[in-house]
């Protein structure tokens, strides 16, 4: 973990925030990355977003979002994006309150790989 967040911090294109509470200690984190990809404008996603379960509906969260939605608006992007599991409804509230709309249902595909992995041939040019 340590090292993943090293690796965020040191990128421009990340951001990392978190809350606390006056008397110190950790409530909640957000991580923020912007992403761009050929079909799609630049956009800023929501990567992760955890808040401790004693501070929920406390507005930690939202406030969270908030900040991420103007980090990103600062480095011109102009559409966020998160992804929820399908079975996270209490979060797909939460998401639909601060005005995010479902814009599609997919499903997620992982491989892993190995430093044995070899690339296919060159394609043949057309």
């Amino acid at each position: 973990m340590r090292t993943r967040l090293r690796s965020l911090l040191a990128s421009p294109g990340n951001v990392v925030l978190v809350a606390e509470p006056e008397d110190g200690g950790l409530v909640g984190w957000i991580h923020g990355v912007l992403s761009q990809f050929l079909e799609s404008d630049r956009r800023v996603e929501i990567g992760g977003l955890v808040v401790d379960e004693r501070y929920h509906r406390r507005g930690v969260g939202r406030h969270l979002v908030e900040r991420v939605e103007a980090w990103a608006v600062e480095h011109g992007v102009m559409q966020a994006l998160v992804r929820c599991q399908t079975r996270r409804a209490e979060a797909h509230t939460f998401y639909g309150s601060l005005g995010y709309t479902q814009a599609k249902t997919q499903m997620v595909f992982r491989k892993p790989l190995s430093l044995q992995s070899k690339p296919s041939p060159e394609p043949k040019r057309i």
